[in-house]
Formats: C-alpha cells, sequence, structure tokens
C-alpha cells in the first residue's frame, strides 16, 4: 500500500484490494469464485474476489503452482462487481482456465490472487501460512 505520509497514492491493485478487506486477517481469507466458461475453453475468466472466515470451515480448494515470470501478453482476471481486470501470469491463468473448464464454477485460494501482493502486512500475517489452510 502507499505510505500515507510519503504523499504516494495506492496503486490501483491496493485500491481495488481496499473493497474486499479481510474482515478479521487472523481468522479470514479471501477466495476466488471463478465462473464456469460460457462459449468454450478460450472465454475470459471471469470471478469474485471475497472474504470468508476460517471459522466457518469455508468450502474451497487451493493451488500451488510455479508463479513462474510476469510476460507479455499479459493474461487477465475479470474481478466482478468492482470491474477490475486483475494481471496474472501465465502460469496461474493456464491452471485456472484448466480448472474451470474441468470442474465449472470452482472456489479456489490462489495466493497470488487472494492476498494482496503490494502489502507486505498482509503478505506476512495471513493466514494462508497455518497448516488448517490447506486441509484435506
Amino acid at each position: 500500500m502507499g505510505d500515507p505520509t510519503s504523499g504516494s497514492a495506492p496503486s490501483p491493485r491496493s485500491r481495488f484490494y481496499q473493497t474486499i478487506p479481510l474482515t478479521d486477517a487472523s481468522q479470514s481469507i479471501r477466495v476466488l469464485d471463478i465462473s464456469a466458461a460460457t462459449s468454450g475453453g478460450d472465454s475470459p475468466l471471469i470471478g469474485k474476489i471475497r472474504v470468508v472466515s476460517l471459522d466457518l470451515a469455508p468450502s474451497y480448494t487451493a493451488l500451488s503452482y510455479n508463479w513462474g515470470p510476469t510476460s507479455a501478453p499479459c493474461y487477465y482476471l475479470q474481478c466482478q462487481p468492482q470491474e477490475f481486470d486483475l494481471e496474472l501470469t501465465a502460469n496461474c491463468y493456464s491452471a485456472l482456465q484448466h480448472l474451470r473448464n474441468r470442474f465449472g464454477d470452482i472456489t479456489i485460494w490462489v495466493d497470488s490472487i487472494c492476498i494482496n501482493q503490494d502489502d507486505e502486512d498482509e503478505k506476512t500475517s495471513n493466514p494462508a501460512d497455518e497448516p488448517n489452510l490447506c486441509r484435506l
């Protein structure tokens, strides 16, 4: 996040995450609800990021993958209802396309998407590092 004392404005990505704040940073996470493909496997990735409480044992899948380099062309997840295009690595985009095409609607936790990568405090305090996040 931009430092309020330095006068720098938050990035568009940080402003996007401010619209979906974690309710209790120690017991809540963001998950991604991906919509099924509407017109074949190459349709855009569309999803909604929402906050869930780990106390309620929400149902989701966790994705672990190699982030890989950011490359051109860029790949995007269309986040609704904010109408924000979240940039993804090619590896992440490919994995999400494959999962969506195979399973249809899916709720998933992906660290590069569900954690605000511009916020050092959030990256280091997210309960995603806890062993129960990826329980079977």
